[in-house]
């Protein structure tokens, strides 16, 4: 799987190496169309980590949406230039980009996630919404079926990579657990944070477990209602039973550690996907 030299491509094999393999799973035109996108998703989604301000974050965030608004150049930006000729050829819709840097301005922030739903509704502008759009790079009809496996897919994907950086998020004072799950549990923000993991925070995961599971079990569902030429799309979601399982047997220690199959292991699942479809989790 040879791919043609690209920035995007290059950005995702440093920030976000899942989704680079994941790339080199699709054809080369469309391989290069996914790059550009997720290297988007890449570049926004760590503003937050290279900031110690909200206000620093906000204006890079509004820099990228008069990139993609057209209300100014973007320079020698290779990301931006590659990611607006993607836009173009396709005549993707700049709204769900402008919709994902909305979203993103929650990460800037310390406020605690306030239900499960917005918590879903996140996951499915800043994940959910760049498959989409990669689908419809492929040719996908817009329609219910591609929604829900996009929808359902990103959510699961996004819960999972939440979950896996717990210990980091504790030290940045942010909390992606929803409200209404910590209160389920007996917590709140504040003792999520401060509080010596006990059982109330293994509940509070054993949730969000639930909520990523429930997420791939119904992806899959509608994945296989989709045409198959449509599949390599969502090969991410390969990695997320053995990172969830992962997840669940680290208990405790997840607020010390990033629990994560090995990159071999990650590869092989995503392989395995490809052959022979995604495997089934209860």
């Amino acid at each position: 799987m040879e791919t043609a030299p690209n920035a995007s491509l290059e950005v995702l094999h440093e920030l976000d190496l899942d989704r680079y393999l994941a790339c080199l799973y699709l054809p080369e035109g469309l391989r290069q169309d996914a790059s550009a996108i997720y290297a988007f998703g890449a570049e926004t989604a760590r503003i937050a980590e290279l900031v110690s301000e909200p206000l620093p974050g906000e204006i890079r965030l509004q820099w990228w949406r008069e990139v993609i608004s057209r209300s100014r150049e973007h320079g020698n930006n290779q990301i931006a230039d590659e990611l607006l000729s993607v836009i173009d050829k396709h005549d993707l819709p700049r709204q769900t980009f402008l919709a994902c840097l909305d979203t993103r301005i929650f990460d800037l922030y310390n406020d605690p996630m306030p239900n499960q739903a917005t918590l879903e509704a996140y996951c499915g502008e800043t994940t959910s919404s760049l498959m989409n759009l990669i689908a419809l790079c492929a040719g996908a009809s817009p329609g219910r079926e591609l929604a829900d496996a996009c929808g359902h897919a990103g959510v699961a994907i996004a819960v999972t990579q939440l979950l896996k950086v717990t210990a980091a998020f504790k030290v940045r004072h942010r909390v992606y657990v929803p409200q209404d799950v910590l209160t389920a549990s007996g917590l709140t923000a504040e003792s999520w944070l401060s509080d010596e993991p006990d059982e109330r925070h293994l509940n509070a995961i054993a949730i969000m477990l639930g909520l990523a599971r429930e997420h791939y079990s119904s992806a899959i569902a509608a994945i296989n209602k989709l045409d198959k030429s449509l599949r390599p799309i969502f090969i991410l979601l390969a990695i997320v039973p053995a990172t969830l399982d992962m997840i669940d047997k680290a208990g405790k220690d997840l607020f010390q550690n990033v629990p994560e199959p090995g990159q071999l292991r990650r590869q092989w699942s995503m392989w395995r996907a490809g052959m022979f479809g995604f495997k089934a989790i209860s």
